[in-house]
Formats: structure tokens, sequence, C-alpha cells
């Protein structure tokens, strides 16, 4: 049996930035070659110092590169506790 194919995915999930990314590395089989996911980081509140936090993003966005083209990320100026990012599925 196949699974569903969809051409984006949006997650919002109010869990970790690691957690995320865990589950959009599951759930690449669902999307099409070339469908996009889009999907917020979150980050601590409070926590670890900025340069710490920058190479847990780091790290964070290369596992997505795994399944994914990383097309943009960027932190929204309303929202300073998430990083949105917009991905593409790859073979």
């Amino acid at each position: 049996h196949r699974a569903a194919q969809f051409a984006v995915i949006v997650n919002d999930l109010k869990m970790d930035a690691r957690g995320s990314v865990a589950v959009m590395l599951r759930v690449r089989p669902w999307i099409t070659l070339g469908g996009l996911a889009i999907m917020t980081l979150k980050l601590p509140r409070s926590g670890p110092p900025a340069a710490t936090m920058l190479a847990h993003l780091r790290s964070d966005l290369n596992c997505l590169r795994r399944g994914y083209e990383v097309l943009g990320a960027r932190q929204l100026y309303h929202n300073r506790s998430e990083i949105t990012v917009v991905l593409r599925r790859k073979r």
C-alpha cells in the first residue's frame, strides 16, 4: 500500500527544534519530489548563549539537508523565538 503524497507540508509543532527536525525527516516520503515543506524551529526562550544556539541551529539545518534542500531560514521580526525554514524535497 502506497502512502499519500503531498505537494506541501507545514510543521508548526510546539516542540523543541531537534524533535521537529526528526518529524520532518520522517514525513519526507509523503512529500512529492520537489515538493515544499515549511516549518518553524522553536528556540528556547532562555538558556544557552547566542553562539551555542547558533551552533544548534546550524546542526539542525545540516540534519534537514539529509533529505531536503534548505531554500531559506529566517527569524521573523515579529517572533524572535522561532526560525521559519522553507525546504524542498530532494531525491
